[in-house]
């Protein structure tokens, strides 16, 4: 159905971040954490599964765990069969969401 398939989709949750690193190149000014809610969020990733994706990125520049949607949303990217992969500092990282990850 589609000629160009979509292979890996790369989003951006947030700019917030914890940390205040000197030598980081974030915009901490505009944050997108509100363009999209969780439900949007979801049908996108659904759009792009149905366009041949198979893989999602969430990264950028921010602190992904300090978004409240970014676990729902890999959940939902399991369910729809996605490998997934998320770039964070991991100062959010305790055993029950480290537990969570090795599932």
């Amino acid at each position: 159905m589609f000629k160009n398939r979509i292979r890996c989709l790369g989003i951006l949750l947030t700019r917030r971040c914890n940390l205040n690193c000197m030598y980081c190149y974030t915009d901490k000014g505009n944050d997108p954490s509100d363009i999209l809610t969780l439900a949007e969020w979801k049908d996108v990733l659904t759009q792009a599964r149905d366009m041949g994706c198979h893989w999602l990125s969430i990264a950028g520049s921010g602190e992904p765990m300090m978004d409240d949607r970014v676990i729902p949303l890999l959940e939902y990217a399991r369910t729809l069969g996605l490998s997934c992969n998320l770039v964070t500092n991991g100062s959010f990282i305790d055993p029950e969401n480290a537990a969570w990850f090795w599932k």
